[in-house]
């Protein structure tokens, strides 16, 4: 784990000197959290008016432009590789599930939460987020299952939170599963 946040902090601090607003989501959110998962990248989300930004910031680095068919609409995503770590550069997360739009809510409060790792401040996102987030994506009912799971152990989810993504357009099986999630959580 140490590689990885050895270019974490790297890109982190690039993002820093221009104030760039990042959340830090995917494998390595569930690995920070205490849930045991491989990493094999890290996953930036960014807002899309930052792009350019970005760019700038990380044009020391190889940047591949990615492309992302099939469900997803995220605006745009890049690769860079940093210290031997993988990254996906997420700008305006979206993507597509059982005909409706998931957008992820970047500027609503209380997405992220800051976390202190080796005396330096990053922003997550949310662990109910990224339980919503794989429950509507294909293929990821593995980490489904480890987030419900550490939920259940620690009985740590943010009810409230949970309680909020149901306000959301979600198919009748995602409300199913927070509103087990809030019930085996208040337990």
């Amino acid at each position: 784990m140490k590689d990885f946040m050895t270019a974490l902090h790297k890109v982190m601090s690039l993002m820093s000197q221009k104030k760039v607003p990042c959340h830090i989501g995917g494998s390595l959110l569930l690995a920070r959290s205490g849930i045991k998962t491989e990493v094999h990248d890290i996953d930036l989300l960014f807002r899309y008016q930052d792009y350019e930004t970005v760019k700038s910031l990380l044009s020391d680095y190889v940047i591949e432009h990615a492309s992302h068919e099939g469900y997803y609409l995220t605006i745009e995503l890049l690769k860079i590789h940093v210290e031997g770590v993988d990254f996906d550069l997420i700008f305006d997360f979206s993507f597509q599930s059982d005909g409706m739009i998931y957008t992820y809510p970047f500027d609503k409060p209380k997405s992220s939460f800051r976390l202190k790792i080796d005396g330096h401040m990053y922003s997550f996102s949310r662990l109910e987020e990224w339980y919503l987030i794989y429950s509507l994506l294909p293929n990821r009912s593995r980490k489904v299952k480890l987030i419900a799971d550490y939920f259940a152990q620690h009985r740590n989810a943010d009810s409230k939170y949970l309680k909020a993504m149901l306000k959301r357009n979600l198919p009748e099986s995602n409300v199913e599963e927070i509103n087990r999630l809030i019930k085996d959580c208040a337990m």
